[in-house]
């Protein structure tokens, strides 16, 4: 359950800040923004979930759906794929 919360919270971040580099521990407490007494805990993250890298796909959907998709993206600007994709991360935020 660690995991899996851990992994949504980094999904969230910004990618400049995570993920760090793979390291072993003891580099990482010569770091100076690690410098500080604590409990470290190390888990095993597929970072695959991380990347914002874009991924082509096929999706078939409804004629109608897709030319009000269309009609949006032309008087608002931008594209299916990035109209799709904010619905997507919008709908999964509510959740």
């Amino acid at each position: 359950m660690i995991k899996t919360m851990l992994t949504a919270w980094c999904c969230r971040i910004s990618p400049a800040v995570f993920p760090l580099p793979p390291s072993d521990l003891a580099t990482l407490r010569t770091r100076p923004e690690f410098a500080y007494d604590g409990l470290w805990m190390l888990f095993d993250i597929d970072t695959s979930r991380l990347t914002t890298r874009a991924k082509r796909f096929n999706a078939t959907l409804p004629a109608n759906l897709l030319a009000a998709i269309d009609d949006y993206v032309k008087t608002h600007g931008g594209s299916r794929s990035g109209f799709l994709a904010e619905a997507a991360r919008e709908k999964l935020r509510s959740h």
